[in-house]
């Protein structure tokens, strides 16, 4: 690989990394305007003791089935209607 081919793909991870960022602040921002705090609903996930933390680990390392976390924040939904 040259360091133009290098320079091309770091810029592309950057380029990449700020979209996930932006889209990580809708989900969270989502999860705030229905009343939950993701940082203080404890997770059932094997990594991760809130819901941040598992949407995180989901996210970024691909911990976590998909269908496990979305049962997890339709739960913190049901709960906070209470």
């Amino acid at each position: 690989m040259t360091n133009e081919q290098l320079k091309k793909k770091l810029l592309k991870a950057n380029e990449l990394n700020q979209k996930s960022t932006a889209i990580m602040s809708e989900v969270f921002d989502y999860l705030y305007s229905i009343g939950i705090d993701p940082t203080e609903t404890p997770s059932k996930s094997y990594n991760a003791d809130t819901l941040a933390d598992a949407i995180t680990c989901f996210v970024a390392y691909d911990e976590w089935e998909i269908e496990d976390l979305m049962e997890e924040i339709k739960n913190a939904i049901e709960r906070n209607e209470e």
